[in-house]
C-alpha cells in the first residue's frame, strides 16, 4: 500500500495481474474513509483477485472512526476465497472488512489470527481450519461462534482456560427444517482435530471432559449433538496430555 501512494495514478491496484497460486502480503496501512484508498476499494480488488491463494494482513487499521451501525446489510458483499492471515489488525478494520466481505459456503482453506482483538463476525466463516494465536477471551469467542470447520489450533492464549473450555463444551439451540423446536449441539459441531500449544491456564481433567462429551455425542442416537468425536488431540506443554493423545487417536482410528 506504500505503493499506491506512491503510483502514478490511483487505479494501479485493479490491474496488477494475479499468477496462479500466487501469494499477496499487505502490512502498515491505515485506510482511509473517502477516495481511492478505502477499504470498500481494496475488499473490492481482492474479489478479483481469482489467482490469489495466500493472504497476509499485517498491522492494517482505519484513519477514522467506524461502527457496524454505518453499514447497509442490504448491500451485495464481495466473495473472497482462499487462506488468510490476520496479524495485529485492529478491530474496526475486521469489522468492517467482514461487514463488506464474504467467503464461500463451503472452503477448504485456512484462516488465523495473531494479537488481533476480533469483533462480533456477523457471517458464518466455512474455512476448514481455523489457528488463534495471542488472542483474548472475547476476541476468542467472537470468532469461534462464527467459524465451525474441523481442525482448530491454539496457540498463547492464556484465555484458553477451564471456564473458556466449559463455554466451548456447552450445548446450544441450533434450528433445524425437520423439527418444530430447535435441537441442542455442541459448539464447533464439526470439529474433529485440536491442537494445543503454550497454553497452561487448563487442567487436563476438564480437558479431558470436553473431548469425552464430544466422544459420547458423536456415538449418540439421532439426532447428534456433533458430527463427530475428537479424532486427534495434541497439547505441547502437559506431557501427560501429549501422551494421553496420541493413545485417543489410536483408539478412534
Amino acid at each position: 500500500m506504500h505503493l499506491a501512494l506512491a503510483a502514478l495514478h490511483p487505479g494501479w491496484f485493479s490491474q496488477v495481474k494475479v499468477a496462479h497460486l500466487m501469494s499477496l502480503h499487505v502490512s502498515q496501512f491505515a485506510f482511509l474513509e473517502i477516495g481511492h484508498y478505502t477499504v470498500e476499494n481494496f475488499v473490492l480488488c481482492l474479489s478479483k483477485f481469482k489467482g490469489c491463494v495466500y493472504r497476509h494482513f499485517r498491522d492494517l487499521s482505519l484513519s477514522y472512526t467506524f461502527t457496524n451501525a454505518e453499514i447497509s446489510y442490504e448491500e451485495e458483499a464481495y466473495k473472497i476465497d482462499g487462506d488468510f492471515h490476520f496479524q495485529s489488525v485492529s478491530h474496526n478494520f475486521l469489522s468492517l472488512f467482514y461487514a463488506i466481505s464474504s467467503t464461500p459456503n463451503y472452503d477448504e482453506g485456512s484462516i488465523s489470527f495473531t494479537a488481533c482483538q476480533i469483533p462480533t463476525i456477523p457471517q458464518f466463516l466455512a474455512h476448514d481450519s481455523l489457528a488463534v494465536t495471542n488472542i483474548d477471551e472475547c476476541s476468542l469467542r467472537n470468532i469461534l461462534m462464527a467459524w465451525d470447520g474441523y481442525d482448530l489450533r491454539i496457540r498463547s492464549c492464556p484465555s484458553f482456560n477451564d471456564t473458556f473450555i466449559t463455554w466451548l463444551g456447552t450445548q446450544v439451540d441450533r434450528k433445524v427444517n425437520w423439527k418444530e423446536r430447535p435441537i441442542k449441539v455442541f459448539r464447533l459441531e464439526s470439529l474433529n482435530s485440536l491442537r494445543i500449544e503454550d497454553c497452561s491456564n487448563f487442567t487436563p481433567a476438564v480437558l479431558w471432559a470436553f473431548v469425552e462429551a464430544r466422544d459420547n455425542g458423536a456415538l449418540s442416537l439421532h439426532p447428534q449433538p456433533c458430527e463427530e468425536p475428537i479424532k486427534w488431540l495434541e497439547v505441547s506443554i502437559l506431557p501427560e496430555i501429549r501422551h494421553g493423545s496420541c493413545e485417543l487417536q489410536k483408539r478412534l482410528q
